[in-house]
């Protein structure tokens, strides 16, 4: 018997799966959690320390659809469109060039198959291939995408003898008895490199519980990130309480989920028309005073 053993000395070692577990099994969560259909998200928005900026309603699709809805004072309505990785933003039902990026990919979170979490990531320029493993304040988090990241396998020494030895007997491909290596256990890898953020280019990566296999962060190719809260719990469906947003040079923008539902939203509700449609007057989701939302930038 061989063993391979591999020093631990912090959380930063352990074990790693490869990219397609994570992958799977980050797809079953999202199932196991309600979100496989449309959902819609009610939030107060909060900018560095200025609380009630805004109203918002988030309305998802998971196959890759998403708008964002803010209300604030004086009938200011702003709306973000994402369809895929493409990302167009009203104000009163004008285009804005200049925007925040306000809008979480919230599909991702709704993927009910590796394949189709691999297609909605790859959209974003993920290497869905690389996984490492890094803490996430309380959490140990895998981190897909990141090749800085990626903790590499140990070297396993060649065996000594084994060019006298003769199997007893090939394996019959028709037999059934061949390994199924969906089931075999993970290797032990060592630690990942150490690394500098602030002296690298952006990378898009998800970061990912390694425990729970939920998702904990979202990172873009033009250094936006997005921090997600521990789950909370509407009616059996599972969503992270909060949405934390960072973007350089900008005010942090932090979501607070009021409440959450499972929705009929078909493809027709995500659409230019309904980004440049007329405003109309507030509603239950708008027009309480205090609200303001910043100007376009």
């Amino acid at each position: 018997m061989l063993v391979i053993v591999c020093a631990v000395a912090s959380t930063v070692y352990g074990h790693v799966p490869d990219a397609d577990r994570v992958q799977k099994a980050i797809a079953e969560n999202n199932v196991s959690s309600g979100r496989q259909q449309a959902v819609r998200l009610e939030m107060n928005l909060q900018m560095g320390e200025r609380m009630g900026v805004a109203h918002a309603e988030l309305i998802s699709h998971p196959t890759g659809l998403a708008r964002l809805e803010l209300r604030g004072a004086g009938h200011i309505v702003e709306r973000h469109l994402l369809q895929g990785s493409e990302l167009t933003v009203s104000r009163n039902g004008e285009l804005l060039e200049k925007f925040r990026t306000f809008l979480l990919p919230f599909f991702i979170l709704q993927s009910e198959s590796a394949l189709q979490l691999r297609a909605a990531l790859e959209t974003f320029s993920v290497q869905v291939d690389l996984v490492g493993l890094a803490e996430c304040g309380e959490y140990d988090c895998l981190v897909l995408g990141d090749p800085q990241r990626v903790v590499p396998r140990p070297e396993v020494p060649p065996i000594a003898g084994l060019e006298s030895f003769e199997p007893e007997a090939e394996l019959d491909e028709a037999s059934g008895d061949e390994a199924d290596l969906a089931d075999e256990p993970a290797m032990e890898r060592g630690p990942a490199p150490p690394v500098d953020e602030a002296e690298r280019e952006p990378v898009a990566r998800l970061w990912v519980d390694a425990q729970s296999y939920d998702v904990r962060g979202i990172d873009f190719e033009n250094g936006v990130s997005m921090r997600l809260g521990p789950v909370v719990v509407f009616d059996k469906l599972r969503v992270p309480a909060w949405i934390l947003i960072e973007e350089p040079g900008k005010a942090t923008a932090r979501f607070d989920v009021l409440r959450a539902s499972q929705v009929n939203a078909p493809a027709s509700a995500f659409t230019r028309e309904w980004l440049l449609a007329p405003i109309e007057r507030p509603t239950s989701l708008g027009g309480a005073g205090g609200f303001a939302l910043p100007p376009g930038e």
